[in-house]
């Protein structure tokens, strides 16, 4: 029997905005965490998280046929973006077929424990890409409006991720972390 892969509804089978090749020479050198989901155990859903530019969505093409990404979603309001991802996230939670990597910033553990109760994932990835090389690739890649956010707001965007992970002792998050 083959597994069904979920997919959005507005998203083609390749997403020609998305140039893996740009980060994959330094993919192999990232810091990850990787938290296991035992009560998920079997399930073809992996949550990332890490800042922008990290490599969330290239690692998640990677792991799975598709990704389920904030910044790739339909045009409208942050308020309706967010609602309809929340959405779709539960619906992954609850579908026994799901193949899918779910890809969030999430940098506290709140966010985190949040987004694992909508998904359920088998495992959480925590990008951990240093700033500098966030907005290294953030300035070259071939999508600067993702999230609806200019180039600015983007950089801005990761100051605030590792700001918001250092203070909340997200760094203390158990799992273990190592080099893929």
């Amino acid at each position: 029997m083959q597994r069904q892969c979920w997919r959005r509804p507005w998203q083609p089978d390749a997403d020609p905005g998305h140039d893996s090749t740009m980060v994959s020479n330094t993919m192999d050198d990232t810091p990850r965490q990787s938290i296991e989901h035992p009560e998920n155990i079997g399930r073809a859903v992996t949550l990332i998280c890490g800042p922008p530019g990290a490599g969330k969505t290239t690692l998640g093409l990677q792991l799975h046929r598709t990704t389920l990404d904030i910044g790739e979603m339909p045009p409208g309001t942050p308020q309706e973006r967010m609602k309809l991802f929340g959405r779709m996230a539960w619906r992954i939670g609850r579908d026994r077929n799901a193949n899918v990597a779910v890809i969030r910033g999430a940098p506290t553990e709140s966010d985190r424990t949040h987004q694992q109760g909508l998904c359920r994932p088998a495992r959480t990835i925590i990008m951990l890409t240093d700033a500098d090389e966030c907005h290294r690739r953030i300035a070259t890649r071939s999508r600067p409006g993702v999230d609806g956010r200019d180039l600015a707001g983007q950089h801005a965007a990761v100051d605030a991720w590792w700001a918001a992970w250092s203070a909340s002792g997200s760094h203390q998050v158990q799992g273990t972390t190592r080099q893929w």
